[in-house]
């Protein structure tokens, strides 16, 4: 991965070491899914202290990388395929305020997607409603597709190049190894201050290992762990925030190019309150008493306002696990902000799927659970919403193809006790299908490129297996088989 413009790096012994605790991290929920790249080709970089060290474990993991991806690829052989948007960056990076990130401004969420590991090179709380689709943009890329279900998974990150781990900026016993900050210049006391902003650590346990040009990363301020491995140019990423009688875990390995920092001074005269921008990614913040908060990702490149667990409120569990590619902005976030109330998110998330895979609980005593599948270029996708304000109940499992906008959401925005559960598997290229927007229950098996079809708009009962373009239910039960619907 590394930058844009460079070539990916040679495999080394701390990438062995990151891709087994990726496995780890993803095994409960993404065994059974076949399809993923290793991280890098075969190569041994035998001057590198570290990859001496780790060089037993690394044809273990590589072993567990690659039966993954076999699986997958050979399947692909003899099965037919199914089918087929807060701180704008500034713009120069040269070490001012004003242009903390070196890149141009983000103004859409389907723009031209950067592909992590390829072998030849708001705020915090986001809105409860339903997402729309992005600007169109249908092309999926990654690193394999699964077959039958059409999709396509991102490739792993590259981390950075590694050095042997030193003490820590902060307050021991932060422990890592960082590369050249330059976000503040390279006039005094610009490196001073930009040493003091990375890898730092208060009142607990944070391992890292950072590449250059970071800002406001891998900092642990409160008691928790956390251990990130970060690219180049992160700005407010993979950071822990942690409240008094609260506990959180951060454990993240992110590409380049993930999260936004600094001052939108054009949209002064026009809107005052779009001046400060924010866009954290990987970030866990347990701003809440007597909770827990867990945040497990791996993160591509250019993925901003992404793969965030957020818990406010009192007496909340909060966990969130991901697999994100590239280009997939304000996607796999977990928002718990009531009182006494569990929200979990567990996603794989493909590239360029802006706005798919989050989960929000915002009531008292609620229960939002998200699982999903999400392939790539699937914009506003496998989002599930709890806001009912008391008691309520949002469960989401969802299976959403390539390209498929708009698709495979649920949620609760009914009274107090309300509850509603949506399963759907939708075909690559379906959009707008497979919602269940008004609570109820909602059962969807839409092929590919079935728009608009199999949602449950009425708060009902909905069962639809493969119905055509179009065919909803807005009535108190519906079941529709093979476009034969009964009820509406």
């Amino acid at each position: 991965m590394g930058k844009h413009n460079k070539q990916r790096r040679p495999n080394r012994g701390g990438q062995i070491v990151v891709a087994a605790a990726a496995a780890t991290v993803l095994a409960g929920w993404a065994a059974p899914i076949a399809g993923a790249e290793p991280a890098a080709a075969d190569g041994n970089n035998d001057s590198n202290p570290v990859s001496k060290a780790v060089g037993a474990a690394a044809g273990a993991a590589r072993d567990a990388v690659d039966s993954v991806r076999k699986v997958a690829t050979g399947a692909a052989g003899s099965l037919q395929r199914a089918a087929g948007s807060a701180m704008q960056t500034g713009a120069g990076g040269n070490g001012n305020l004003t242009s903390f990130v070196p890149k141009g401004p983000k103004t859409t969420l389907g723009h031209t997607p950067t592909v992590t590991g390829n072998p030849s090179s708001s705020a915090a709380i986001a809105q409860a409603v339903t997402p729309t689709p992005g600007s169109g943009n249908d092309n999926p890329t990654g690193s394999v597709t699964i077959p039958i279900v059409d999709v396509t998974l991102p490739y792993l990150p590259d981390p950075p190049d590694f050095a042997i781990p030193g003490p820590g900026a902060g307050l021991p016993p932060s422990f890592g190894y960082q590369g050249t900050n330059t976000r503040f210049g390279t006039i005094p006391p610009g490196p001073a201050l930009a040493a003091a902003t990375n890898g730092n650590n208060l009142f607990g346990l944070n391992f890292f290992a950072l590449g250059d040009d970071n800002l406001l990363t891998a900092n642990n301020i409160g008691t928790g762990l956390q251990a990130i491995i970060a690219g180049d140019n992160n700005t407010a990423a993979g950071n822990q925030v942690i409240a008094p009688t609260a506990f959180g875990s951060n454990f993240g390995w992110m590409g380049d190019d993930n999260g936004n920092l600094g001052l939108n001074l054009e949209n002064l005269p026009t809107n005052p309150l779009a001046v400060f921008a924010l866009q954290p990614s990987g970030n866990n913040l347990v701003a809440s008493p007597f909770s827990y908060g867990n945040n497990n990702f791996i993160m591509g490149n250019d993925n901003q306002a992404t793969g965030n667990n957020i818990v406010f409120g009192a007496g909340n569990l909060g966990n969130n696990m991901h697999w994100i590619g590239d280009n997939a902005d304000g996607s796999g976030n977990n928002i718990v902000a009531g009182i006494g109330s569990l929200g979990n998110n567990m996603s794989i998330i493909g590239d360029a799927s802006g706005t798919s895979g989050n989960n929000f609980n915002l009531g008292a005593f609620g229960f939002a659970n998200n699982i999903g599948l999400i392939g790539s270029a699937a914009s506003g996708s496998g989002n599930n919403t709890n806001v009912s304000p008391l008691f309520g109940f949002a469960q989401n499992f969802v299976l959403v193809g390539d390209a498929a906008d708009g698709s495979g959401n649920n949620s609760n925005l009914g009274a107090p006790f309300g509850f509603a559960q949506n399963i759907a598997l939708i075909g690559a290229g379906a959009n707008g299908s497979g919602n269940n927007t008004h609570g109820g229950f909602n059962f969807a098996l839409v092929g590919p490129g079935v728009n608009g079809a199999g949602n449950n708009t009425g708060g009902g009962f909905n069962v639809a297996i493969l119905p055509r373009p179009g065919q909803s239910c807005s009535g108190p039960a519906c079941f529709n088989f093979l476009g034969a619907q009964f009820g509406s």
